[in-house]
C-alpha cells in the first residue's frame, strides 16, 4: 500500500512539473540562457568536452562540469521528441525525487501525515523561487537529500549500491555538488558526537570528489573553473565590495528573501539545532560578496544549497533520539507562507520568482501547439529570434539570430527579414522588444502557436 501511494504521488508531481515546463517552453517562452541551452545539451552531449550549440559556441564543461548530460543524451535520444520536451521529462524529476527524500526521512510517521509533511517541505519557499527557471542545479538538493536518506537507511549491499548510484548522480550535476552535500553530512557526524561513522566517510568522499572535479576542470579545459571568480569573487577579486554594497545586500535579503532567513533563524535556540545554521553559512558568505547580482541576491536556483540547512531538524532526527517535528513543520509552513507574501502577492515584492502565478501554468500545451511551434521554427535562416523562439531552434539557428537580452546589432537587424517572438515576454526584455517593434512594426500571429512573426 505504501509503495503504491508513494508511487502515485511521485507520478502526479512529475506530470505536473512536465506540464508546467512544457507550458514555459511552448506558451510563455523559455529563457535561452539557460533553459533552452540545457534543453539542447541534455540530448547532444556526445563529445568531450561537451560542445555548446553553434548559436552559443564554446564548450559547457569549462563553465560547469555537468557530466550528467553525458548520461542523459543516449537515453533521451531514444525518444522521437523535440529537445524541449525531452528536457522537460528530465528536469521535472526534481520535485518527485525531493518529495521521495522527505518521505523516506519521515519514516517514523504514519502514511498520510508523512505524505502531507513531505509535500509541504517539497514546496518550501526556496523550491517555489526556482519555478519558472529550470536549471539543473535544482537537482542537487533533490538527489543530495535522497542520497542522505538512503545512507541513513543503508543496511545491506543493495541499499549501499543505491546510495552510491544516487551519490554519483549528485556529483555529476556540477563541480561543487560534492561540497554541498558534504556540509550537512559533516553536521550529522558532529551531531552524533563521533568521528568514525558513515556520515563522516560520505562527507569525505564528497569533498574529495568535488576537489578532484575542480582540478580536472581547471587543468584540462580552456578557461576552466573560472565561474567562481566571474560570478562570486569578481575581477579583480573583491573589487565590488564595500560597506554600502554589503549593507544593501543584507537589507535586500531580509526583505525580499524573508522566506529563507526567518526559517533559518528558527534554528538558533539550542546548541544542536544551531548546527543547521552552520550548514548555510558558507554559501551565504559567498553569496554576500558575489559580484554577480542574481547570485548575490539569491535569485532563482542560486539558493539551492540552503535547502540542506532548511531541513536540518529532519536530518538531525536521523542521528539524534529527539525528533523535532514541530520545529520542522513550523519552518516549512513559515517558509511557504513568507514566499507567498513576498514572492506572489501584488505590490509587495518579486521574492526572486520568475513566475508570479505558477498555478495558472499547470495545463500542458496541446500536441497541436507543440507540433505547430516546432514546424514554424524548423527553417528560419532569415529571422531574428527572441529567447523563447531561439530556445526551440538551437539545432539550426546561427549566433546572429539570437543575442543575449536581445542585444542585436544593426548588422543583425539589416540582415533579417523578420523577427519571430512569443506574444508574451518577460518584463526585463520589454525595452528591447519595444525597440525592435519599431524596426519590425507589422506583426501577425502564427496559427496554433503562441508565436508571432513581425516584418518591416
Amino acid at each position: 500500500m505504501k509503495l503504491i501511494v508513494a508511487g502515485a504521488v511521485m507520478l502526479a508531481l512529475w506530470l505536473l512539473n512536465v506540464s508546467y515546463n512544457l507550458d514555459l517552453f511552448y506558451t510563455r517562452g523559455a529563457a535561452l540562457y539557460d533553459a533552452g541551452w540545457f534543453a539542447w545539451l541534455a540530448s547532444h552531449a556526445d563529445a568531450w568536452p561537451m560542445t555548446n550549440p553553434a548559436a552559443i559556441g564554446g564548450n559547457y564543461l569549462s563553465i560547469h562540469m555537468a557530466t550528467l548530460f553525458f548520461a542523459s543524451t543516449p537515453v533521451l535520444r531514444q525518444l522521437a521528441l523535440p529537445d524541449a520536451l525531452r528536457f522537460a521529462l528530465l528536469i521535472s524529476i526534481w520535485a518527485p525525487l525531493l518529495w521521495l527524500a522527505f518521505f523516506l526521512l519521515l519514516a517514523r510517521l504514519r502514511l498520510w501525515p508523512r505524505i502531507a509533511l513531505a509535500l509541504l517541505l517539497t514546496f518550501n519557499g526556496l523550491s517555489l523561487a526556482m519555478l519558472g527557471f529550470p536549471h539543473i542545479e535544482i537537482l542537487i538538493p533533490s538527489l543530495g537529500l535522497l542520497a542522505i536518506a538512503l545512507l541513513v537507511r543503508a543496511r545491506g549491499p543493495w541499499s549501499w549500491l543505491g546510495f552510491c548510484v544516487v551519490l554519483g548522480l549528485v556529483l555529476s550535476i556540477r563541480e561543487d555538488a560534492g561540497l554541498h552535500i558534504a556540509l550537512p553530512l559533516l553536521a550529522m557526524a558532529v551531531a552524533t558526537g563521533g568521528w568514525r561513522n558513515r556520515y563522516l566517510a560520505a562527507a569525505g568522499l564528497g569533498i574529495f570528489a568535488g576537489a578532484a572535479t575542480l582540478a580536472v576542470q581547471k587543468l584540462t579545459l580552456p578557461a576552466g573553473a573560472e565561474a567562481l571568480g566571474t560570478v562570486y569573487l569578481g575581477h579583480p577579486a573583491f573589487a565590488q565590495l564595500s560597506i554600502r554594497t554589503v549593507f544593501d545586500r543584507l537589507r535586500y535579503w531580509l526583505t525580499r528573501r524573508a522566506y529563507v532567513f526567518v526559517p533559518l533563524a528558527m534554528l538558533a535556540p539550542g546548541r544542536t539545532p544551531a548546527i543547521g545554521i552552520l550548514v548555510a553559512l558558507p554559501w551565504l558568505a559567498l553569496s554576500l560578496i558575489a559580484a554577480n547580482q542574481p547570485a548575490g541576491n539569491l535569485w532563482d536556483y542560486y539558493g539551492f544549497p540552503l535547502v540542506f540547512a532548511f531541513v536540518w531538524p529532519l536530518l538531525l532526527a536521523q542521528v539524534a533520539s529527539r525528533f523535532r517535528l514541530r520545529l520542522q513543520l513550523a519552518m516549512g509552513g513559515v517558509s511557504t507562507a513568507l514566499f507567498v507574501v513576498v514572492g506572489l502577492l501584488p505590490f509587495v515584492g518579486d521574492g526572486g520568482s520568475h513566475d508570479r502565478a505558477p498555478w495558472t501554468h499547470l495545463v500542458p500545451p496541446s500536441e497541436t501547439r507543440i507540433r505547430a511551434t516546432q514546424a514554424a521554427l524548423a527553417a528560419v535562416p532569415d529571422a531574428l529570434l527572441d529567447d523563447g523562439a531561439a530556445s526551440l531552434a538551437l539545432d539550426h539557428s546561427e549566433p546572429w539570430q539570437n543575442r543575449i537580452d536581445l542585444g542585436f546589432t544593426e548588422a543583425d537587424i539589416a540582415r533579417a527579414s523578420r523577427f519571430i517572438r512569443f506574444q508574451t515576454h518577460p518584463a526585463y526584455l520589454a525595452p528591447r522588444i519595444d525597440a525592435l517593434q519599431k524596426r519590425f512594426p507589422t506583426c501577425t500571429p502564427i496559427v496554433d502557436t503562441a508565436l508571432e512573426t513581425c516584418v518591416h
